[in-house]
Order: structure tokens, then sequence, then C-alpha cells
């Protein structure tokens, strides 16, 4: 079965940011999806507009096996209506297929059961107050609502299909799915200007699949067998969890808006794709990684550069501000929390510091944050918690795995429960590993320290 990825920038001669923080990162999130579909599938295309062809194709010069210029013929509709091109693209295939959105990512092939489906869907929803509240500002302005819509309308069903990814080898029923919805937007096309057309996307799409396939009786396999609530999605952007813990991200949502998960993702392809990178820097002229540092934008470049940076934060040095800091320092972060765990369940000592570009703001009104230097100056700010004074108290140097254990429980009053102990430390840990996903805390073993003193 073919990977398919559809990209409409809605008729703009203007980069779109879609949802994320900025278009540098909606464009990063194309570089990383279709790279790593990339790894796992031989078939991976495109379906675009002109726009999207020159930003995707001729400009980042993406890696699709095939590329389809169709999306065009869908500037008639408003831009907001992005699930348009969705639909549009999947109503073209003759053949079964697998669409995946493009700030899904993923780090192993979808399995055969799943390929082998009548129809596929990322998991089921159920509709809560926040899908019921955006429905009840469109609904009066709707003057065509499907037959199939009449039980959601009324409130006897709850559901829909989180289509992060969409496909299967149903193909007739594809088909029926794509005409009912673009009927459904068509039929209501003089009253689009009164609705919130960025949520109405999730009606005519998620939700009408959902009733239809009830009305039709089809079966549909989900890659998430659990049932989430529309607006209680977790743990997507976590991309400290890859590939040890989680094997797929859907950056759906607030997700890609949050700057601390857009930075782990650029981080992430910095790492892992920096041509690619390169050439997102070229395409938005913003200031070169080669214009700081002597940098060739090659994955043997970037292991050197890992490779000296513990020498850098060894000698407690005071560049924290310097642009070659900053990024061995991002090259280097990428992927340590799974170094942490490592380091952890070999139940052996380590050391563990703050790193020199971390800042402790403090703020009488709001209470103290933590701010974590950005090459790009938007700083990654953490609120500060009880908890992590002590964290900062104990490591502003190297300190000793089994030492921190035993200075941070002396904080600890007498009367403390000792049942309780193990809970409080567990809880420092996890707090660690949050801190060194957000670049504040870094995790070394002792044979590192030791190989970097001698070559000192």
């Amino acid at each position: 079965m073919k990977i398919i990825q559809s990209f409409w920038t809605g008729n703009s001669e203007v980069i779109p940011s879609c949802g994320w923080f900025s278009e540098k990162y909606h464009l990063l999130g194309w570089i990383l999806s279709v790279n790593q579909l990339c790894k796992y599938y031989d078939e991976v295309e495109l379906v675009t507009d002109t726009y999207g062809y020159e930003l995707l194709i001729e400009k980042l010069q993406l890696p699709y096996t095939k590329v389809h210029v169709v999306l065009d013929e869908l500037n008639k509709y408003p831009s907001d209506l992005w699930a348009l091109a969705k639909i549009k693209t999947y109503q073209i295939q003759k053949t079964p297929f697998l669409h995946v959105d493009g700030d899904v990512f993923i780090w192993e092939k979808f399995s055969d059961e799943l390929m082998s489906s009548n129809l596929i869907a990322q998991n089921i929803e159920t509709t809560s107050e926040y899908y019921r509240t955006m429905w009840a500002d469109i609904r009066p302005h709707l003057t065509h609502l499907p037959t199939s819509m009449e039980l959601f309308d009324q409130s006897v069903h709850n559901k829909a299909y989180n289509m992060g990814i969409f496909g299967g080898n149903n193909m007739d029923f594809m088909q029926k799915y794509c005409e009912a919805s673009f009927s459904f937007v068509d039929k209501n096309k003089e009253n689009l200007t009164k609705v919130n057309q960025f949520n109405f996307n999730i009606f005519f799409e998620q939700v009408l699949f959902f009733e239809m396939t009830k009305i039709e009786k089809q079966e549909v396999s989900t890659y998430i067998k659990e049932d989430i609530g529309d607006n209680q999605y977790t743990n997507f952007g976590n991309f400290e969890d890859v590939p040890h813990k989680r094997t797929y991200l859907h950056l759906l949502g607030d997700f890609k808006r949050q700057l601390v998960v857009c930075k782990k993702m650029e981080s992430y392809v910095m790492k892992n794709y920096p041509a690619y990178y390169k050439r997102l820097e070229i395409l938005l002229n913003k200031p070169k990684l080669s214009s700081y540092i002597p940098y060739d934008y090659t994955k043997a470049t970037n292991e050197a550069i890992i490779k000296e940076f513990p020498n850098t934060f060894l000698k407690s040095a005071k560049m924290h501000d310097k642009p070659s800091f900053l990024i061995a320092r991002d090259l280097y972060m990428s992927g340590q929390v799974a170094n942490f765990w490592k380091l952890k369940k070999a139940a052996e000592n380590f050391k563990l510091m703050v790193l020199p570009s971390v800042d402790i703001i403090e703020d009488v009104e709001d209470g103290n944050y933590i701010s974590v230097q950005e090459l790009d100056g938007n700083n990654i700010e953490e609120e500060m918690i009880a908890i992590d004074q002590i964290i900062f108290n104990e490591l502003k140097k190297p300190c000793d795995s089994e030492l921190f254990k035993v200075n941070v429980l002396n904080y600890l009053s007498d009367d403390f429960p000792e049942t309780e102990k193990q809970e409080f430390v567990n809880t420092i840990w996890m707090r660690i590993a949050h801190f060194i996903s957000l670049k504040i805390v870094v995790a070394f073993s002792y044979a590192l320290e030791e190989t970097q003193i001698q070559e000192s």
C-alpha cells in the first residue's frame, strides 16, 4: 500500500503557518514527516498545488517518489477549509492508500494487519463539550445537513475519528465519503462566511466519516486502540520518548503551537537531517548555522560536534551566550532523556549538572521561572515548582547521582514519612528527566568525564 501526503497552500504566495508556532516549524514538520516515512516505505507520494510544489519540491527537495500538482482547483474555497485538500486527495486515489498528515512522525512501519484493513483511522474520539460548543456556533448557519449527520446533530451520537492517518482498501466507500464531504461544504457555501471555517473542518471530515461508517456498517481499524476525548490528547509531542518509548507522534491541535515542542523537533531535524535544515535556512533567508561555526551540514560533522560538546560543559565554560555553545548543546541534548534512563537502569553512579545556558528569572507577581537560552532569541520558559530550587542548589556543578540522592533527602523534615521518601526521590528523577528534555540539566557517565579530563 502506498503512502500519500497532501499540502495545500490555500491560494497564497506566503508560506502558511497552518496552526504552527511559525512557518519555520511548519516546514520543519514536513521535512521530518516525509523523511521518517521514506525510512520505512518505498512509495511516498505528495498531492499539492503549484506553490506547494515550489516550497516542498523545488526549494526543500523533499524525497517524495511521485508528486501530483492538482490542488490549485481548490482555490475557489476559503483557505481555512484545509481538510478539503485531504478529501480531494483521497478522492483522486485509484488504489488502496494510507494518507499521513504532515504533522505525523513515525519510527516504525505500520503493521501489515492495519494496512490490510477495510478502512483505517488514527483513533476514535469521544466528542465532548469542546466539539459541541463549536457545533452549536456553526449549526444555526447551515442550510443543508446531510441525513447521515442527524444523529450527531441530535446528540444521539458523540463520536468522531481522528484522521492523522487515514485510508484503507475499500475504495468504493471512500468515494462515497468524499462526495458526501464536498456536498456538505458546497451546499452550505453561501453561509460559510458566517461560521468559524477552521472548526467546520472537524465536522465535514471527522464526524461525517464516523456517521457514514455506522450507517453503512463499515469496519474501521485504528492505529491507536484507545478512545480519546476530543480535547484530551497527551504526550503526542514527546520527542524525548522516541524511539525507545514511542514510535508515533502527532502534533495535533495545541502541540504544534507549543514552542518547546517545536524546539525539540527542530533539534531532531538538525541532528538527523542537516542537509534539509540548510535548505530551510536558505528558503526562509534566516541566519545560517554556518555563519556561527564552521559547519558543512553533514551527519559526520554533527557527530564530531556531539563528541566534543562534553568537553565544553564539563569545564563549566562561561560561554552560554555563544552561538557555538547553543548549537552544540542542541545537537547533543537531542535524545539525552533516553540516555538518562539508560544510566539509571544500569544502577551505576553517573554525574548530573545544570547547563550554563539556563537562568532563573525572579518574578514576584507571577512566580519564578526558568529561562533556557535559544539561538534565535525565542527562549524556552518553564515555571518553577518547589522542588526545582533543590535541583538547582545541588547541580550548580557536576554532582554524583548517589550523592545527589542523599542530598535531596536532607531537605525533608525529620517527621517526613519513611514510606514516602522513595516516592519523593522518584518525583525528583522524573523532574530531572523533564529538565533534560528542556536542555536544563545534563546527565553523563563517569567514563565520559574521565575521557574528557584526560583529553584536556
